[in-house]
Protein backbone atom coordinates (compact mmCIF):
# COMPACT_ATOMS: atom_id res chain seq x y z
CA UNK A 1 0.00 0.00 0.00
CA UNK A 2 1.32 3.46 -0.92
CA UNK A 3 1.34 6.10 1.80
CA UNK A 4 0.01 9.53 0.78
CA UNK A 5 1.29 11.26 3.91
CA UNK A 6 -2.27 12.24 4.85
CA UNK A 7 -3.01 12.15 8.55
CA UNK A 8 -6.43 10.73 9.46
CA UNK A 9 -8.71 13.26 11.13
CA UNK A 10 -11.35 12.02 13.54
CA UNK A 11 -14.90 13.32 13.88
CA UNK A 12 -14.15 15.25 17.07
CA UNK A 13 -11.16 17.01 15.54
CA UNK A 14 -13.16 17.79 12.39
CA UNK A 15 -15.96 19.33 14.48
CA UNK A 16 -13.45 21.39 16.48
CA UNK A 17 -11.81 22.73 13.32
CA UNK A 18 -15.18 23.56 11.78
CA UNK A 19 -16.28 25.35 14.96
CA UNK A 20 -13.18 27.54 14.84
CA UNK A 21 -13.37 28.23 11.11
CA UNK A 22 -17.08 29.11 11.24
CA UNK A 23 -16.63 31.21 14.44
CA UNK A 24 -19.06 28.97 16.32
CA UNK A 25 -16.63 27.84 19.03
CA UNK A 26 -16.74 30.21 22.03
CA UNK A 27 -12.99 30.94 21.71
CA UNK A 28 -13.38 31.95 18.05
CA UNK A 29 -16.30 34.38 18.39
CA UNK A 30 -15.76 38.00 17.35
CA UNK A 31 -16.96 41.44 18.42
CA UNK A 32 -18.39 42.91 15.20
CA UNK A 33 -20.95 41.68 12.68
CA UNK A 34 -18.72 42.64 9.77
CA UNK A 35 -16.11 40.16 11.00
CA UNK A 36 -18.69 37.38 11.07
CA UNK A 37 -19.83 38.12 7.53
CA UNK A 38 -16.27 38.19 6.19
CA UNK A 39 -15.30 34.98 7.99
CA UNK A 40 -18.07 33.00 6.30
CA UNK A 41 -18.05 35.16 3.11
CA UNK A 42 -21.63 36.25 3.79
CA UNK A 43 -24.51 35.69 6.15
CA UNK A 44 -27.10 33.59 4.31
CA UNK A 45 -30.79 33.99 5.05
CA UNK A 46 -34.02 32.55 3.80
CA UNK A 47 -36.02 34.93 6.01
CA UNK A 48 -35.16 38.21 7.77
CA UNK A 49 -34.57 36.67 11.20
CA UNK A 50 -31.90 34.27 9.93
CA UNK A 51 -29.32 37.06 9.45
CA UNK A 52 -29.74 38.04 13.10
CA UNK A 53 -29.51 34.42 14.31
CA UNK A 54 -26.47 33.63 12.17
CA UNK A 55 -24.62 36.76 13.28
CA UNK A 56 -25.51 36.43 16.96
CA UNK A 57 -24.31 32.81 17.01
CA UNK A 58 -20.84 34.10 16.06
CA UNK A 59 -20.66 37.23 18.26
CA UNK A 60 -18.94 37.32 21.66
CA UNK A 61 -21.84 39.39 22.95
CA UNK A 62 -24.92 38.54 20.85
CA UNK A 63 -26.97 41.64 20.14
CA UNK A 64 -29.72 42.41 17.66
CA UNK A 65 -28.67 46.05 18.01
CA UNK A 66 -25.20 45.23 16.66
CA UNK A 67 -26.76 43.60 13.59
CA UNK A 68 -29.11 46.55 13.06
CA UNK A 69 -26.18 48.96 13.34
CA UNK A 70 -24.30 47.15 10.58
CA UNK A 71 -27.34 46.80 8.31
CA UNK A 72 -29.14 50.11 8.76
CA UNK A 73 -27.03 52.72 10.56
CA UNK A 74 -23.48 52.24 9.27
CA UNK A 75 -24.61 50.28 6.21
CA UNK A 76 -21.37 48.31 6.49
CA UNK A 77 -23.24 45.18 5.41
CA UNK A 78 -24.96 45.11 2.04
CA UNK A 79 -28.09 43.00 1.55
CA UNK A 80 -28.13 41.09 -1.73
CA UNK A 81 -31.32 39.41 -2.83
CA UNK A 82 -30.72 36.47 -5.13
CA UNK A 83 -32.41 33.42 -6.56
CA UNK A 84 -35.50 32.12 -4.76
CA UNK A 85 -35.55 35.22 -2.57
CA UNK A 86 -32.40 34.17 -0.74
CA UNK A 87 -30.71 37.02 1.07
CA UNK A 88 -26.98 37.42 1.63
CA UNK A 89 -25.63 40.07 4.00
CA UNK A 90 -22.03 40.80 2.98
CA UNK A 91 -19.43 43.52 3.33
CA UNK A 92 -18.82 45.81 0.36
CA UNK A 93 -15.57 43.99 -0.34
CA UNK A 94 -17.33 40.67 -0.98
CA UNK A 95 -20.53 42.04 -2.57
CA UNK A 96 -19.38 41.84 -6.21
CA UNK A 97 -18.21 38.23 -5.78
CA UNK A 98 -21.33 37.02 -3.99
CA UNK A 99 -23.55 38.84 -6.47
CA UNK A 100 -21.77 37.24 -9.43
CA UNK A 101 -21.92 33.79 -7.84
CA UNK A 102 -25.50 33.79 -6.60
CA UNK A 103 -27.50 36.28 -8.67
Amino acid sequence: MVSTGAVPVGDGQRRARLGLRQLLAPAARVARVEETADAVVGLHASDPATVYLSACARLREPSAGEVERALYEDVSLVKLLSMRRTLFAVTEEFAPYVSAAAA
